[in-house]
């Protein structure tokens, strides 16, 4: 029966041992109560199945109360094992086969921070690393078939956080229940740490066989090598197998001047406890190697023994870059130290100069040795209007800001020199500032030079400005890049018109081809030439025109310069002068018939004067002759006009009364009128309009004229040309000292106000080219001026024109009282005459001799020098000047000369200038003169021993220079 026995799950083998114990011996107890010591088989079979029975019960009631009992013990047992279980510091947790989570304790859902419900009944394979769920499943399914055997289980799991846990220990699989028992500990930290140590001795694995560096450790005890790196067998140039295996190797290879020296620091640090020293390796190959060693020592905490651990460095490039930087520092401070210029470097806060040059102490006349004591030395020097900016520029560079600076330097002798001062911020590998560098130039030349280049350049601005050229400057493509206001001027076109056009479009083909021609001739001498410019207004500019090539210093062509010079005025004026010379000509004939006229007219007179004194008041033949002398007295005029037009000397002045100028040049305009224009004059009287003024009367009456036909030409379709005369107000309240004003007005046009500062000018005309030469108000200002007076002119468009002329006035002339009786005056007095004109010593000797002189005639000048020579006493000389006598007034001087007091009158139509007679004691008699001055002038000049005014009217000039005006205005 017992091995049929099947014990309820969960039986323990202690109560199926009990249930076994039990069962046999209540069969034995039954047995022997039944058989009494007989065997099972031999007894009765129902008291056997009795006894068996009852043994079975006896058993099942004992096994009942034991399985009572141990359930009252299992209840206890498994609240124990659940707290063991919750309380336990690993992560237990109890999974099936399909990994649903049946059970996790308290440090499990703790560590991943889920709570317990969130885990139960649940699979996780989600939580579990992506790379790590592949390896469980496949341990997992191994496992099944293995029964309660402990597995090596890791892997990581994701909290709720999102972090990984790495989680490692045992599982086992139960086949009976289908579970898994799964034990853990969190090993993420030991994991990091583990996986941080291997990757830092990987890197230190990797470092040390791949640095250049040689790394090495030395036992002091014994002498030899412990550790080489793969550096020491580069820097020695052997293998690390070859260095290891003969320990004075690295010594031999050291140069023997180093060696000892090398010896020495492993001697200081086993004594100090560190060495560091620097010495040269003779390579293999021959090379040489400068190395730097370093080493420290300490005792191996292993063996107990001295070490030193170091490292052997490679410095040969340092000490090559050291010996370069050495001459390039040699070299920097040869330049800076020769150079002109100031080298100089700042700290970065640039309060201190680090260096200066010493070209310093020349430019700043201060010491290299004060500005490195102090940086504000620098500033002392700096002119006072500079310094306060250029610190504030020089401090912008702690900040990395370039420095870029002129300014002036104040030296101690007190020059003054600019300078060019640059800074460079040297910035270092974090960004900062390490230093500041710069340079300073000294400018003054240049500054000179480049003032001296302005002032230049605007001398010659203002000469180009002013110029009375004009200027043009083409390009070599043709387009005009610059013209001066003269130009634009001669082309009557604005300078925005001018600039940007080619030369066809501002000159026609016309004026265009003596440019050409001259442009093709550049580089050859040649004679400037004639152009005509047509102005935008339409008018034509007359000029001469030059060009010259402009080229660069590299001989490419860049254009042209070209030069008009207005000749429009010099060209009028060269017609002007050729038809003055014409008149010149036509003057000099009409002199030549005035004077042979005169010395006719003369003797006319004199015959006719002397025909009627010796007739009878009554005599019918009186007023024939009276006739013919008002005949002869007609024709002198003439002559008078046509001496005033050819003569080449100054008009003296002389009062004139302005009635007469006003009535003489009104008489001649009167012819010049045309019938439409209509001439308005005053009538005035010596007595009630005493307006005398000292002045020329051609000239006078020349500014009437000229006014008069400006006005006339102002009025082409008629009008009023009008005259007055009046007195201004009186200076210092004397009448006669009171200007004397002059008015001429006309109902013309007017003349626009922006022309009234030019219309005198020479040569200035309003009126189309030809019809007047525009110097007649010019002329007439001229006059005026010379007079000490002024003229002014008030007109407005449409209003007219009115000039007004004011001149110094005078007090009338006092006139000599005529005689009541007339006696002979010659006394006898001795009277010579000289003259080449029969006529002229005829009528002289006739007259003279009725007067009871005594005349003698003479013809030439040495008959008069030896004549007068002779008669050394009291004489008269009648000197005639024209007529082909020889040079009377050398005689004349000849005989001042030799202390001659005579007498003298010279007889002239007016070619000499009345200063010249008086210099020379002489008076003048003016052809044609009346025959009864003569006697009388004798008689004044003897009798006071002195010249006298002479007698005899001067060529009247007002009809002649008229008549030359209006020859002049008919030639231009």
């Amino acid at each position: 029966m017992a091995g049929v026995l099947v014990l309820p799950a969960g039986v323990g083998i202690a109560h199926g041992a009990l249930v076994f114990w039990s069962l046999g011996l209540g069969g034995a107890l039954w047995g022997g109560v039944s058989g009494e010591g007989g065997s099972l088989g031999t007894g009765d079979p129902a008291g056997v199945w009795l006894a068996l029975l009852a043994g079975v019960v006896a058993g099942l009631t004992i096994l009942l109360t034991e399985l009572l009992a141990r359930s009252r013990r299992g209840d206890h047992e498994r609240l124990e094992h659940r707290t063991l279980f919750h309380l336990s510091p690993a992560m237990l947790a109890v999974v099936d086969v399909d990994g649903v989570v049946l059970e996790v304790n308290d440090a499990l859902s703790r560590t991943l921070g889920y709570a317990r419900e969130e885990l139960l009944g649940r699979a996780h394979a989600d939580k579990i690393h992506p790379d790590d769920l592949a390896r469980i499943r496949a341990q997992w399914a191994s496992d099944r078939a293995r029964r309660l055997l402990p597995a090596r289980l890791e892997c990581r799991v994701r909290g709720k956080d999102g972090v990984y846990r790495h989680l490692r220990g045992s599982e086992a699989h139960l086949p009976e229940t289908g579970r898994f028992y799964v034990a853990f500990f969190d090993v993420t930290e030991l994991s990091e740490a583990t996986e941080r140590g291997e990757r830092a001795e990987h890197q230190a694995k990797v470092l040390i066989e791949n640095i250049r560096d040689g790394l090495w450790i030395w036992d002091v005890d014994n002498d030899r090598p412990e550790y080489f790196s793969p550096g020491m067998g580069v820097l020695w140039g052997a293998t690390v197998q070859e260095l290891m295996s003969s320990p004075g190797r690295w010594l031999e290879q050291v140069l023997d001047e180093d060696r000892a020296g090398c010896l020495r620091q492993v001697a200081c640090a086993i004594r100090d406890g560190q060495f560091e020293d620097e010495y040269r390796l003779r390579l293999p190959d021959g090379s040489v190697r400068w190395v730097r060693c370093r080493g420290r020592l300490f005792v191996d905490p292993g063996d107990g023994r001295r070490k030193i651990a170091g490292t052997s460095e490679d410095i040969t490039d340092r000490h090559a870059m050291q010996a370069a930087l050495g001459e390039s520092e040699r070299r920097f401070r040869e330049i800076a130290e020769t150079v002109r210029e100031v080298f100089w470097v700042a700290s970065p806060d640039t309060r201190t100069i680090e260096y200066i040059s010493p070209a310093y102490e020349t430019l700043w006349g201060r010491s290299v040795e004060a500005v490195l004591r102090d940086g504000e030395d620098w500033y002392n020097s700096v002119h006072p209007d500079d310094v306060g900016w250029v610190r504030s520029a020089f401090e912008g560079m702690a900040s990395g800001a370039e420095y870029d600076a002129t300014y002036r330097v104040v030296h101690p002798n007190g020059g003054v020199r600019w300078v060019r001062d640059r800074g460079f911020p040297a910035i270092g590998p974090d960004g900062s500032v390490e230093r500041i560098v710069g340079l300073i130039q000294d400018l003054t030349s240049q500054m000179r030079a480049e003032a001296e280049l302005r002032d230049s350049e605007a001398r010659f601005r203002e000469i180009v400005e002013t110029t009375q050229e004009g200027i043009l400057l083409v390009g070599p493509d043709g387009v005009v890049g610059y013209a001066n206001d003269r130009m634009c001027e001669l082309l009557g076109r604005g300078l925005a018109q001018v600039l940007g056009r080619t030369v066809p479009d501002l000159l026609p083909g016309s004026a265009r081809e003596p440019l050409e021609m001259l442009l093709q001739r550049v580089g050859v001498r040649a004679e400037p030439r004639d152009v005509r410019i047509p102005r935008a207004d339409g008018r034509t500019v007359e000029a001469l025109v030059s060009a010259a090539a402009l080229r660069a210093h590299t001989g490419e062509a860049r254009g042209f310069i070209a030069m008009f010079t207005d000749i429009t005025e010099r060209r009028r004026a060269e017609r002007d002068l050729l038809q003055a010379q014409k008149m010149e000509a036509v003057g000099q004939l009409a002199s030549g018939v005035a004077h042979d006229f005169n010395n006719l007219l003369s003797a006319i007179g004199t015959h006719l004067r002397l025909a009627q004194s010796t007739l009878e008041a009554s005599h019918p033949a009186r007023q024939s002759l009276a006739t013919v002398q008002e005949a002869a007295d007609q024709a002198a005029g003439v002559t008078r006009s046509l001496l005033t037009f050819s003569r080449r000397s100054d008009p003296a002045r002389q009062t004139v009364w302005i009635g007469d100028a006003i009535e003489q040049t009104a008489r001649l305009l009167r012819r010049a009128m045309p019938a439409n224009i209509a001439l308005e004059t005053p009538t005035l009287s010596r007595e009630r309009d005493p307006l005398y003024v000292d002045a020329d009367p051609t000239q006078l009456q020349q500014a009437l004229m000229n006014l008069c036909l400006n006005a006339r030409d102002a009025m082409p379709r008629g009008g009023t040309v009008r005259i007055r005369a009046e007195r201004a107000e009186s200076l210092g309240g004397v009448p006669g000292l009171a200007p004397v004003r002059l008015i001429v007005s006309d109902t013309g046009g007017g003349i626009p106000p922006e022309l009234h500062q030019r219309i005198f000018e020479p040569f200035f005309t309003t009126k189309t080219h030809g019809d007047r030469t525009g110097l007649g108000l010019a002329i007439t200002h001229g006059i005026v001026t010379r007079h000490n007076g002024t003229i002014a002119l008030r007109s407005a468009p449409g209003q007219g024109a009115v000039f007004t002329i004011e001149l110094p006035g005078v007090a009338p002339p006092v006139r000599d009282a005529e005689p009541t009786t007339r006696e002979a005056v010659g006394g006898g007095k001795f009277v010579m005459i000289a003259t080449a004109n029969a006529h002229v010593g005829q009528f002289l000797s006739a007259v003279l001799r009725a007067e009871d002189y005594r005349v003698e005639v003479v013809s030439d000048g040495e008959t008069l020098l030896a004549q007068a020579g002779e008669r050394r006493g009291d004489k008269l000389l009648l000197i005639d000047l024209e007529g082909g006598a020889p040079d009377g007034l050398g005689c004349l001087r000849r005989l001042r000369a030799g202390g001659d007091t005579s007498t003298v009158i010279l007889i002239t139509s007016g070619d000499v200038p009345g200063d010249e007679a008086a210099d020379l004691g002489a008076a003048l008699l003016h052809k044609p003169f009346q025959v009864s001055d003569v006697p009388g002038l004798l008689a004044r000049a003897s009798r006071t021993n002195r010249p006298v005014d002479g007698v005899g009217s001067p060529p009247e000039r007002s009809g002649g220079d008229a008549m030359h005006h209006e020859q002049k205005e008919a030639a231009s």
